[in-house]
């Protein structure tokens, strides 16, 4: 065979050869290229060229050392993952999250002063647990929990300790504080004790005055039929039915329909008064929605028509005093004051829908009746009112004054006042508050 013949022949094969290779690409087959060991003092890149696994690195059917291993210019190790997966980071690891399907292990674990969360999210900790947010728990059990030398604390947000509980600042509870009777009985002369001392004072004030000429009540403990709707677009019954009312058995109760308009609400005849020498009158107001100040005014009718004073803000289910300016019939246009009620404002009918208002306390005085307390109380803080005689010849028996009989409280912001309604003229006055 010539030269000229035989480069042809190796041209063929080689083009063959070339042909082969790209059927294999073409097809998704790799050819089988022998592995060996290589080592290089260069960087190396790998780019695919479609969508493929980019690197397998498989193990010996008898290997027990790491498939991968990452190490430092020193030859330390920084990265590695063993032959049954596990990975072992000489530095912290980032990523988007985390999913563990077994569990995970912190330092040594728990028990080892570590930490470990398992599968079901149970999280155990050897240390110390911080946290700058919240941390939301269905319950939390310290220690054995109570009844174990522990603490718990329920979803409903009851605490429990069995032993001492310390409050390093200033404890607000928004219900009772109970103190349970010794558990033996008293036994080698032990008692639950408040240690401490208490918010409470005796306030002096001095001598009272009568209140019976000028404040009047105008609510009694069962004011439905006493009071009546200005249309059907209010109806009346008994605050008891809906077992919300401040003293007594019952309240007022009037039902707004959607319907209600400037003007409507509720009233009561009452004997004529002269009111121009008045400053205030004061109700105690409950509703069942959230009530803007000047929602709902004040009706006072005398010879001379219907004087309107705005009421304050209502908040949402809770028993609100309000007290009303009413110093304005001092310019004589309340002289003969013969109805009072309450009713809507403009402002009211286009703010409040169906609404409940509850009424249980409305009194109008004087200031000259006003004895300040010179603290502002809590509410329902007048725990007593003693009252000591003091005219020449009497045997100075103390008495108790009962609230809404003898006096009412009037609440202010700051220092609040007793408001007389009886004549304690001839009495030295104490009263017991809270503050």
């Amino acid at each position: 065979m010539s030269k000229k013949m035989q480069i042809r022949v190796a041209l063929v094969l080689v083009f063959v050869s070339v042909l082969a290779f790209a059927g294999y690409q073409l097809l998704g087959q790799q050819p089988q290229l022998q592995t060996q060991a290589v080592t290089k003092f260069w960087a190396m890149i790998i780019d695919n060229n479609r969508d493929q696994v980019a690197l397998t690195v498989q193990g010996h059917s008898t290997q027990t050392s790491s498939l991968i291993v990452a190490e430092n210019s020193a030859g330390t190790d920084q990265f590695t993952v063993s032959n049954v997966g596990a990975v072992v980071a000489a530095s912290s690891v980032t990523g988007d999250s985390l999913v563990c399907t077994t569990s995970g292990t912190f330092g040594g674990g728990y028990g080892a002063t570590g930490a470990t969360i398992s599968t079901a999210g149970v999280g155990t900790f050897n240390g110390v647990l911080t946290t700058d947010g919240a941390l939301t728990a269905d319950s939390t059990a310290i220690g054995g929990g109570y009844g174990s030398t522990g603490a718990t604390i329920s979803t409903a947000g009851v605490v429990q300790a069995d032993g001492a509980l310390t409050i390093g600042s200033t404890g607000t509870f928004a219900g009772d504080v109970t103190i349970s009777a010794d558990a033996t009985g008293g036994n080698a002369g032990a008692k639950s004790e408040v240690v401490g001392l208490p918010r409470i004072k005796f306030v002096d004030l001095a001598q009272g005055t009568n209140g019976s000429i000028e404040t009047t009540s105008y609510v009694d403990d069962s004011p439905t039929g006493e009071y009546a709707p200005i249309d059907a677009d209010v109806t009346e019954a008994e605050g008891s039915g809906d077992s919300i009312y401040k003293f007594g058995a019952s309240s007022y109760k009037a039902a707004f329909a959607a319907t209600a308009a400037t003007g409507d609400g509720f009233r009561a005849t009452i004997v004529g008064d002269n009111l121009e020498a008045n400053e205030s009158i004061g109700l105690l107001l409950y509703s069942n929605v959230s009530i803007a100040s000047a929602d709902l005014q004040i009706l006072l009718t005398d010879d001379g028509g219907a004087r309107n004073f705005n009421i304050g803000a209502i908040s949402a289910s809770t028993w609100t005093w309000l007290e009303v300016d009413i110093s304005a019939l001092a310019l004589g246009t309340g002289d003969v004051v013969t109805e009072f009620g309450v009713t809507l404002t403009a402002q009211g009918e286009a703010a409040l829908g169906t609404f409940n208002l509850y009424m249980d306390v409305a009194y109008k005085w004087d200031a000259t009746d006003e004895d300040a307390l010179g603290a502002a109380i809590v509410q329902d803080g007048v725990i007593n009112v003693l009252t000591i005689p003091t005219a020449f010849g009497t045997n100075n028996t103390l008495g108790l004054g009962a609230e809404l009989t003898e006096y009412f409280v009037h609440y202010e912001t700051g220092n609040d006042f007793i408001v007389w309604i009886t004549d304690q003229s001839a009495n030295e006055v104490l009263a017991l508050v809270a503050y």
